[in-house]
């Protein structure tokens, strides 16, 4: 579990003064859905068919996350935004069951691709470097127009985000 620690800064200009509060995760930060539901980090979700916590199989623990169920020519997209003050790295452990080369689980720092997975897959560890600075972090399930194989969908689970994210906070 990470430690929070808080940071109060006031800025004095002149006659101005401000004052503004942070909050800092320090340590280990997963997203492992053990709660059952998207609430542990704020998760945007809001795909047409949106992902899903499920027990079916999941890499660790009693939950994992699904990519919502999609037909051909859609997709379905689960990301967060956050602050990272350090350099870092995400990791997190995915398995896909698609149509091989076609349709396909996507990663994404901000809106570039990390890269991507199709077929039959076992669960795969996957890790990537992050920069300090604000990021959007996007996994995106998508079909192409013809075909179907395995079960079309995409699981994640165990996303440890790099380390030292950061938070504003009205305390």
């Amino acid at each position: 579990e990470p430690t929070i620690t808080y940071l109060k800064a006031i800025y004095s200009v002149d006659n101005y003064t401000d004052t503004c509060y942070f909050s800092i995760k320090i340590g280990h930060v997963v997203e492992d859905w053990e709660t059952g539901d998207f609430t542990n980090m704020e998760w945007v979700n809001n795909s047409e068919s949106p992902w899903t916590i499920v027990t079916q199989q999941p890499y660790e623990g009693s939950y994992c996350v699904k990519s919502g169920a999609i037909s051909d020519n859609q997709s379905t997209e689960l990301s967060i935004t956050l602050e990272v003050n350090a350099s870092d790295t995400i990791s997190f452990y995915h398995k896909v069951s698609s149509e091989e080369g076609y349709d396909k689980l996507s990663f994404y720092i901000d809106s570039h691709k990390q890269d991507e997975w199709s077929g039959r897959t076992s669960w795969k560890h996957a890790a990537y470097p992050v920069q300090a600075g604000t990021h959007t972090f996007k996994w995106v399930y998508a079909k192409d127009e013809y075909t179907s194989q395995g079960r079309d969908c995409a699981c994640l689970d165990n996303i440890s985000f790099p380390c030292g994210v950061v938070t504003s906070d009205d305390l």
